[in-house]
């Protein structure tokens, strides 16, 4: 009995001490956050002088805010660039009348369209940016999704990175615009708190985050890892991208500015789908760490934790509503570093917050038990360490 009661007793140990070890994850998160997302840099005259960027934007049909989101890169302040528009399939005709409008509004600006694609893997994002990856004239790429929103000065922080010859990729860490609605508050909280916090200390900690939305890259360091192509056979290409920079000794810099998703439809249902779409993305690749990440939420630790206190003598209630509220706050800190210091309305906030925590293990659960997901009107199979098939394509037995 002796012993049953020690083993409960160092787990409980434990399982306190790995609560508060993760209230300060979140005050270290914090902190960096803080001084790496307000501060500047300066870009020198003679990266201005001679370092062109082209930009690849991959268009899939139409979303309500294109028009708004494209505009900002024909007004962008960097004085040496190029547009390249890849619009999909026939059926993303829409965007078209928009780009001829952009073009004609903005002469100057450098613009070339590519209509089509490649087919060089099921990864239907880098079989439309091909023909512009193989058209690109500038020797720096900046990969960048049709739903970013970015201000005029977003290149010229980031080209403010290049500066350091190591440095193959430059990321942005992605937020929302604002957005009226819960829908709009429920996206600011997840990529406010739960992202921004495992993507700032994966930072800090010099391991791989990227986030594909939106990359600056060195097309060299590219064309060392095989090409854009060599990443059309996985969904998460800037997963791989990330990995293939590191395993040859580049770095990753996080750039200041955040890369701002503006999509023009929003709602509870579609979150829940793409958080469970990225859920079943990260067990593909990594599912043995996967596992882990219920352990990781506020919920789940706060109830351990309390569980554990209660052992040791402490009071179950008084801990885990403690333990809650302080997880709470320190989100609320987070979120307004990274939003710059906007939250909103503080109820809906709260609200969003609370839908968050309460549905991230449904989430979890509904990505664990499927294989397939459904991306840009196709679907995939996902096979394990990242790899994935059209849903149509034959999977070999093996798998």
């Amino acid at each position: 009995m002796d012993s049953f009661r020690t083993a409960f007793f160092i787990i409980s140990i434990c399982l306190l001490s790995w609560s508060l070890i993760y209230i300060c994850l979140h005050w270290i998160v914090i902190i960096y956050g803080k001084r790496k997302l307000h501060s500047k840099k300066e870009l020198s005259n003679k990266l201005y002088e001679s370092q062109g960027v082209s930009i690849i934007k991959p268009l899939y049909g139409y979303d309500r805010n294109l028009k708004e989101n494209l505009e900002t890169f024909f007004k962008l302040d960097y004085p040496k660039f190029e547009l390249l528009l890849c619009v999909g399939e026939e059926k993303d005709g829409p965007s078209l009348p928009i780009i001829s409008e952009l073009r004609a509004k903005y002469p100057t600006v450098d613009v070339k369209v590519f209509q089509g694609g490649e087919d060089v893997g099921p990864n239907p994002k880098i079989c439309n940016m091909m023909p512009g990856y193989k058209s690109s004239q500038y020797p720096l790429i900046w990969f960048s999704d049709s739903t970013i929103y970015t201000p005029p000065d977003n290149l010229t922080e980031m080209m403010s990175h290049i500066g350091n010859p190591k440095v193959a990729i430059v990321h942005q860490m992605p937020f929302v615009c604002d957005f009226e609605g819960f829908a709009g508050y429920l996206d600011k909280v997840y990529f406010g708190t739960q992202l921004s916090r495992i993507y700032l200390l994966s930072v800090l900690l010099k391991q791989n985050c990227l986030c594909g939305a939106s990359l600056l890259m060195s097309k060299h360091s590219l064309g060392e890892a095989g090409g854009l192509q060599a990443f059309g056979d996985t969904l998460a290409e800037d997963n791989f991208l990330g990995r293939a920079m590191l395993e040859r000794g580049w770095e990753l810099s996080l750039s200041t500015k955040l890369a701002l998703l503006n999509q023009g439809t929003k709602s509870a249902a579609l979150y829940r789908a793409r958080v469970t779409r990225w859920t079943r993305l990260r067990v593909a690749m990594l599912p043995f760490p996967s596992l882990l990440e219920p352990f990781s939420e506020c919920f789940c630790i706060s109830l351990l934790g309390a569980l554990s206190a209660k052992f040791l003598g402490f009071s179950f209630l008084v801990f885990l509503i403690s333990y809650v509220i302080i997880w709470f706050l320190s989100d609320m800190v987070l979120l307004k570093i990274v939003s710059n210091g906007t939250l909103g309305s503080l109820w809906l906030v709260f609200l969003a917050w609370l839908y968050r925590e309460s549905t991230t293990y449904w989430c979890f659960l509904s990505g664990l038990v499927g294989r397939e997901v459904t991306w840009g009107g196709k679907r995939y199979r996902l096979l394990l360490w990242g790899k994935a098939v059209r849903i149509n394509d034959s999977i070999p037995e093996t798998v």
